[in-house]
């Protein structure tokens, strides 16, 4: 939402200086000044400001708002920028979890389809877990699933 008011900003403030035609200056009923590149078709005080805006000490330099306004085109950048970081970023913890889902499926399916399992021991030899041991690793299994995937079948 920011960025949308950063271009706004940026697209009216490079839109007024090049055309460099004539600002109007007025104030409203509530007392808030108002600029614009057109008279106000209703306003409380009116006075045009092409010429004396340049007189008046309180109006910014064109070097003044040409350096604001490449403030606001730098802000902007940079947030895009840290969008496309944070996407991206996004989008590959996605692409882990769905990794380690299917694989935790897998997992969880070989323990369920299979009868025994088994770790393989240094020299080669295998060694089978008991029913306690198997249905921790079932339990295993299933909690990452969970955590991976959503919810298991049960």
């Amino acid at each position: 939402m920011i960025h949308l008011r950063l271009a706004g900003i940026a697209l009216a403030l490079a839109t007024g200086a090049a055309g460099a035609q004539e600002i109007h200056r007025w104030t409203d009923a509530q007392g808030r000044v108002h600029f614009g590149d057109r008279p106000p078709e209703a306003a409380g005080t009116y006075a045009p400001s092409g010429t004396e805006a340049a007189a008046d000490a309180a109006s910014p330099s064109e070097a003044e708002r040409a350096q604001r306004r490449q403030k606001m085109l730098d802000a902007y950048q940079q947030e895009r920028a840290d969008r496309a970081e944070s996407d991206a970023r996004q989008k590959a913890e996605e692409a882990e979890r769905q990794r380690r889902c299917a694989h935790a499926r897998d997992r969880l399916a070989r323990y369920e389809r299979g009868g025994r399992i088994y770790e393989p021991l240094p020299n080669g030899e295998q060694r089978f877990l008991s029913d306690d041991e198997r249905d921790a690793e079932l339990r295993t299994a299933r909690n990452e699933v969970n955590r991976y995937c959503g919810k298991a079948k049960r």
